[in-house]
């Protein structure tokens, strides 16, 4: 199968720099094994850590986009993503998925090889959302107690993904304190 990387894919991995650094390398992880299974994915800008004042302006949001506020959101400590699935329609041109089920499922899958949690799994809707809790509740995170740092597989990438790790490395946008799996520390 095709690796499937976007125009989003540089800023994806920005995102995912801002996490707390416990679950940073997992969420890297998640997205490459995505890119592998042939399926584009945008991290919406507001789809990673998040402000208590950026959590407040999506809960007053109408429609809602979220329903719960600091400390109650993964998204507040750093330990979550939202990812949105994207058909391609041109070599820059791109579109959302977000009614297309399998792929949240596919998501989903990879997502829980690595031991991170699917919202619409736990809650029943947010299909796009993915937190690791390293078997913390978010009560817990509220009072302080956060989770350790998994344990990254090492999962044989094919040549197209590394092509595209050593192109952001090059680039300055993976860098070693922030993935240093990627580089062969832990």
């Amino acid at each position: 199968m095709k690796t499937y990387f976007s125009k989003f894919t540089e800023q994806n991995v920005k995102n995912i720099t801002h996490l707390d650094g416990a679950c940073r390398e997992i969420f890297m992880e998640l997205i490459l094994r995505i890119a592998e299974e042939g399926i584009y994915i945008r991290i919406p800008d507001t789809g990673g850590k998040r402000t208590g004042e950026e959590q407040q302006t999506l809960y007053n949001k109408t429609p809602k986009v979220t329903h719960v506020l600091c400390p109650y959101s993964w998204h507040c400590h750093g330990l979550a993503i939202d990812v949105v699935p994207l058909h391609r329609l041109g070599p820059l041109y791109f579109t959302a998925l977000f009614h297309r089920d399998n792929l949240y499922e596919r998501i989903a899958r990879i997502a829980k090889s690595l031991n991170i949690r699917w919202g619409f799994e736990e809650w029943g809707m947010d299909k796009g959302h993915f937190h690791y809790s390293g078997g913390k509740t978010i009560y817990q995170l509220s009072k302080g107690k956060f989770p350790g740092k998994p344990t990254i597989q090492k999962h044989p990438y094919n040549k197209e993904t590394d092509r595209a790790i050593e192109r952001m490395k090059f680039r300055g946008i993976i860098l070693e304190n922030y993935f240093p799996y990627l580089y062969g520390n832990s």
